[in-house]
């Protein structure tokens, strides 16, 4: 496998004004389809200090924790151990401190996390990746409300997309509670232009404090 990093979009630099602006460093940060951007790691040393970071690829997640050893933990496991007895998920909030990674599943976790354990889950590209998928609405319908589920009621989502806004609000900004994929939060959209960074963040309808966020990018 390569171990040179790769990043989709912008670099951290580019994206760390608005992750600064609705993440606290003390917060507890789901970093969905981590692959091996440096984002974890330039957070990290940017004061970041718990970052639990899920790719699909075990892969990926084998090359990270390699890479990123000195500062990561490795004490929890979704699987049993090999020396036999039950394996630790779902993961409760105090079981996700620190830097950790492991391979999952961002459609499905409810076998991995509690709910409502996260105050921020930050996505970059992996909204697109599942519009790709072989059934993108459902695939990213489950994805936005696993992440709803596992975000505190005042937590905030952050997606880096390369989609425009008015082909991903269908999505992120369901606010009918009769539709199947209704998320309880709202979105605003912060936008420079096309070609630049469109952002977006959500906020809760339940609380009116910070829940969710997007960001749309038009340029790699």
């Amino acid at each position: 496998a390569d171990p040179t990093p790769f990043d989709w979009y912008h670099p951290y630099d580019a994206l760390s004004g608005i992750i600064d602006k609705y993440v606290k460093v003390e917060d507890k940060i789901l970093m969905a389809g981590a692959g091996t951007s440096l984002l974890t790691e330039e957070m990290y040393h940017d004061g970041y200090n718990h970052i639990f970071n899920i790719d699909m690829s075990r892969v990926a997640i084998d090359l990270m924790g390699t890479r990123c050893a000195s500062f990561s933990r490795f004490d929890f496991s979704f699987k049993a151990p090999k020396g036999g007895g039950e394996a630790q998920a779902p993961l409760k909030s105090s079981q996700l401190e620190g830097v950790q990674w492991h391979q999952a599943d961002a459609t499905d976790m409810m076998a991995y996390c509690e709910e409502k354990v996260f105050d921020a889950v930050i996505d970059k590209a992996l909204l697109d990746a599942l519009f790709c998928s072989d059934v993108p609405e459902r695939n990213v319908m489950k994805y936005l409300q696993e992440v709803e589920r596992v975000l505190h009621a005042t937590g905030v989502y952050i997606c880096f997309s390369f989609g425009q806004p008015e082909d991903r609000l269908n999505f992120l900004d369901n606010d009918d509670p009769d539709e199947v994929g209704f998320l309880a939060w709202t979105v605003d959209v912060h936008g420079e232009n096309a070609a630049r960074a469109a952002r977006a963040c959500a906020r809760s309808k339940r609380t009116g404090s910070a829940c969710a966020a997007s960001l749309t990018s038009g340029a790699r």
